[in-house]
């Protein structure tokens, strides 16, 4: 076997075992407790035969929204490069090859798969709650994957699409040889935000929690536009038009983040 096969299966063995982080709010109850999901145990338990697993609810302040809906965090212990350029032609044929059977489907078998499966099974158990999930990042060591819930149970239903998609078009991002550092699903086009560059450049942001203009967002918003951010070239933001493959200059706005 020769050098380069060796190099990557040591990598392969040396990765350790994905970190999930799940938080939410819970309704609060007298003397800091709190109505927590029905069958939470459970649904940690599912998640900790794929991941090493943390999962924390708190007693909310208030009486608003947001109750039961999941922030996830995914900790990668890889680079993109390693996890996902393999199937996209980045790398010799040779070490393709090798490992095409182990990468194809990575994301969405390894991450989507589980987490849609066991939170379909914690919804199912607590119809009274509403639950959802409203926000989910993969963090690999070099690519952050935010995604946004944008309607009910967007994210619950399109997980593995998203994921499939990052998966098969990532190579796609790599603008003058930079990978991005960001990736934001999906980001949506403001036509009434004021113009921040002598470039005119149009500017996507996020939905927001309140007050939000833009009406009618469904389970498509997913498949019409990407934000990309790199970090070390000159034109940092991009947006990527799924349908059509298009990368364009654009301004990205939310107060996540600011203006980027």
């Amino acid at each position: 076997m020769d050098d380069v096969k060796v190099f990557f299966i040591q990598r392969r063995k040396m990765s350790k075992k994905t970190s999930v982080v799940i938080t939410y709010w819970a309704y609060p109850l007298e003397n800091g407790k709190m109505e927590d999901f029905a069958e939470i145990d459970t649904f940690e338990k599912n998640l900790s035969q794929d991941f090493n697993v943390f999962v924390s609810g708190k007693p909310s302040d208030a009486m608003g929204g947001g109750l039961y809906e999941l922030t996830i965090r995914i900790l990668h212990n890889e680079n993109v490069q390693d996890a996902l350029l393999f199937s996209s032609g980045i790398l010799a044929d040779t070490v393709r090859d090798l490992f095409k059977d182990r990468i194809k489907d990575f994301l969405t078998t390894r991450i989507g798969t589980p987490i849609k499966q066991a939170f379909a099974k914690l919804k199912e158990a607590n119809l009274d709650k509403d639950a959802d999930i409203e926000r989910v990042e993969v963090q690999f060591k070099d690519v952050c994957l935010i995604i946004y819930n944008v309607c009910q149970d967007g994210i619950a239903k399109n997980l593995d699409i998203i994921l499939d998609l990052f998966d098969k078009r990532f190579s796609e991002f790599i603008v003058d040889d930079q990978l991005p550092s960001y990736v934001y699903v999906p980001l949506f086009r403001d036509d009434n935000s004021p113009e921040f560059d002598w470039k005119n450049k149009p500017t996507f942001r996020k939905l927001e929690s309140v007050d939000e203009t833009i009406r009618n967002v469904g389970d498509d918003a997913y498949l019409n536009y990407w934000g990309i951010f790199y970090t070390f070239i000159e034109d940092q933001c991009k947006i990527y038009n799924v349908r059509t493959k298009e990368i364009i200059d654009a301004n990205i706005f939310s107060p996540d983040f600011g203006t980027l």
